[in-house]
């Protein structure tokens, strides 16, 4: 039953955002009691919090899986736009969760909090993999590429079809340059 709140929850919140959904449109479209909703969940925010922990760990299952099917390290960095790609031509609203929480609620809000922390471990993810690609600066590839993932998801809502795609031409461009990133002895970059 708390997994079929979840959903319920999240087919709403994904369409109506999460300030626009009660908990009393929450309760009729799942179908369930009150008492129920509340033996689940003690109130709405609980709601949300598990079902950003829910759509995190499908998120992050859904690229493991795709990671599991690449050989060299440079691809891995990439693989995440091909995830989203297929998200994208499904219009599935997999994509859009924690990033329309954060900014709904915004970054004070601990629902927006809770957003931001999931969205950092993408990010982490994203270091880790330019890392053992052998990327020059990891960590600012890993916030430009989420800078990218993020305005792909934008432009995946405002209707452009090759969201993806675009997003991956421009992490690939990113690439380019952190691989031609070396710094010299006295850490400035020598090619700059």
């Amino acid at each position: 039953m708390r997994d079929h709140i979840i959903n319920t929850a999240y087919e709403l919140f994904s369409r109506q955002g999460v300030r626009g959904v009660g908990v009393d449109d929450l309760i009729a479209a799942s179908g369930v009691a009150i008492s129920t909703f509340y033996r689940h969940f003690r109130s709405k925010d609980d709601l949300v919090l598990a079902y950003l922990g829910h759509r995190f760990t499908e998120r992050q299952t859904a690229i493991s899986a795709a990671l599991n099917h690449r050989d060299d390290l440079e691809n891995l960095v990439l693989t995440v736009f091909d995830v989203f790609d297929g998200w994208f031509r499904q219009r599935s609203p997999e994509v859009v969760g924690l990033l329309q929480v954060l900014i709904e609620m915004g970054p004070e809000h601990p629902l927006g909090q809770a957003s931001a922390a999931y969205l950092s471990q993408t990010r982490m993810g994203l270091q880790e993999a330019a890392a053992a690609a052998g990327l020059h600066d990891p960590e600012g590839f890993a916030w430009s590429c989420h800078a990218i993932i993020q305005g792909s998801i934008v432009a995946d809502r405002e209707g452009d079809p090759d969201a993806a795609e675009h997003g991956r031409r421009l992490a690939e461009l990113l690439m380019r340059e952190h691989r031609a990133a070396e710094p010299d002895p006295q850490g400035q970059d020598l090619a700059s």
